[in-house]
């Protein structure tokens, strides 16, 4: 199924960017049509070097013995401050030089 190999793409291209990348089961659970497991990504992110421990939540769907959807939820505003993406408002206001005013 598509959404599927979608999931195996992200594992498979996402991989050479991290070091020391795991995923730490914390409970699977059982549902009438697929699993639900809780779970905690570990590793490097190598252009960062920043060192990531982040809660994840992945849901699988089943039918016939087949995967049949994925779905994976994150921290996000972790996973981006590990990457690099986030910066914090007073870090905007250091780089730029500038602050503003709040609007009354």
């Amino acid at each position: 199924m598509r959404r599927f190999a979608v999931a195996q793409n992200f594992f498979m291209r996402a991989a050479p960017e991290w070091e020391r990348w795991t995923i730490q089961i914390v409970e699977i659970v059982e549902t009438t049509n697929g699993v639900v497991v809780e779970a905690r990504y570990h590793g490097t992110y190598k252009p960062t070097r920043k060192v990531m421990d982040l809660q994840v939540c992945h849901v699988w769907k089943v039918s016939n013995g087949k995967v049949t959807s994925f779905h994976q939820y994150v921290d996000t505003a972790g996973l981006h401050e590990v990457m690099g993406a986030m910066v914090s408002r007073r870090q905007r206001i250091t780089q730029s030089g500038t602050t503003r005013q709040p609007q009354q």
